[in-house]
């Protein structure tokens, strides 16, 4: 895996993955995230040597087999490792597509399992901070606040910190991309028709 500065061309880091390659997504921050199947060598030896940069979720119970999925985040100037956590998402052999992933919103992390099912976690302390289905489009850290779609014409928010629902929102098409702007103390959502909504955030929606 070789990185690269965006403007200037020249090269940040590399790194050498002897095994499976990890899945890589990138954020809107300053981070990458590397996502291995937690059964895989590549998954053993990236936590081999990570001290205390490695935790397990607050919902990750120690089976003899280690399934699940790691999720490593990463300094995008430097590669270096910042966390790495054990999620109870695992990815069974027999499946054709594994469609688990992630995004991260600041100290928030929302990970996706193969069942339309997401969980916030807090990637501090690995602590479960609650659940939905569907998928995030959108969050901000600091705002505290997930946007996630589940149907086909439908915004949903949710309280980062708890999981709890906010405020729902039928649109007149897909949800294409979606992004929050605190200024205006609104979302902005992009649909497959073109279509740009501005949705007012609800008021418990604060600084943190």
């Amino acid at each position: 895996m070789d990185v690269f500065d965006q403007t200037t061309g020249a090269q940040l880091w590399s790194r050498r993955f002897p095994h499976e390659t990890p899945v890589l997504r990138k954020t809107d921050g300053d981070a990458l995230l590397l996502l291995s199947d937690l059964r895989s060598q590549t998954a053993t030896d990236e936590t081999a040597h990570s001290g205390d940069k490695f935790i397990k979720a607050s919902d990750k119970t120690g089976e003899w087999l280690p399934i699940g999925m790691l999720v490593e985040i990463l300094d995008s100037r430097t590669g270096a490792v910042r966390r790495q956590i054990a999620l109870p998402q695992p990815h069974y052999r027999d499946q054709y597509l594994d469609k688990r992933s992630a995004v991260l919103y600041g100290d928030y992390l929302v990970v996706r399992g193969n069942y339309n099912n997401s969980t916030i976690y807090r990637v501090s302390d690995g602590k479960r901070l609650g659940a939905f289905y569907g998928r995030a489009i959108a969050g901000d850290g600091k705002l505290g606040l997930i946007a996630a779609t589940n149907r086909d014409q439908e915004i949903i928010l949710y309280d980062a910190n708890t999981g709890k629902e906010l405020k729902r929102v039928t649109v007149d098409h897909l949800p294409r991309a979606a992004r929050f702007i605190p200024d205006k103390k609104a979302l902005l959502v992009l649909t497959a028709s073109q279509r740009v909504y501005t949705i007012d955030l609800p008021d418990t929606a604060q600084s943190r």
